[in-house]
């Protein structure tokens, strides 16, 4: 597994940024050191992501789900700079490499193979904005989503707390009244006659 992401991620973000690079008219023999340089550190940027994921996969580092800040930057880097280098410039890249491995480009045939890349580049760049908007309107739902269980939990803890400031009013109102109650002389039916007589306590 990790192998064929060794040979499509890392060697393939090295070929896709080289074989672009020339059909876009931006490579040439007088800057083919530069573009060089550019493909290496792509190269070693997705051996470096390559590494990574297979520390996390083995639990040798944290895996970034624990962290969401980064989590939230990882997913964004991949869908925003891993599928434009991976699938929108290798998808030109490929094209263009591959015809000439095959014998199909050549001096007379350079300008339709680079208008096909072109084409290939256009289509799979429009994809590729495509997949950037999808992913934009799933994590504004999921936000939406996240606020709206936020704010019910909230309006329950309110609930629970206006629950609790009744009960207590109503033992604070039972315990006034059993207070003055106690509190309040006896009341007497009528005055004894005698003085073997006990008062009648009415209350």
């Amino acid at each position: 597994m990790y192998a064929a992401k060794f040979v499509l991620q890392v060697l393939g973000g090295c070929g896709a940024i080289w074989g672009c690079s020339e059909v876009l008219w931006l490579r040439d023999e007088r800057n083919g050191d530069s573009w060089r340089t550019c493909a290496a550190f792509v190269g070693c940027v997705f051996l470096v992501r390559w590494i990574v994921e297979i520390a996390s996969y083995c639990l040798i580092v944290m895996p970034s789900s624990t962290i969401p800040c980064l989590a939230k930057g990882l997913e964004w880097f991949e869908i925003v700079v891993v599928k434009a280098i991976l699938e929108v410039f290798g998808a030109a890249g490929a094209i263009w490499g591959f015809s000439q491995i095959i014998l199909l480009r050549t001096e007379e045939t350079v300008e339709f193979w680079r208008a096909v890349a072109i084409v290939t580049l256009i289509g799979f760049t429009v994809r590729w904005l495509f997949i950037i908007v999808q992913f934009a309107t799933s994590e504004r739902d999921a936000n939406t989503q996240l606020t709206h269980r936020d704010s019910n939990v909230v309006g329950e803890d309110d609930l629970d707390k206006a629950d609790s400031e009744i009960n207590d009013l109503a033992l604070t109102e039972t315990h006034t009244l059993n207070t003055a109650r106690e509190s309040s002389p006896p009341t007497y039916l009528s005055t004894p006659q005698n003085e073997d007589e006990e008062p009648v306590d009415i209350a």
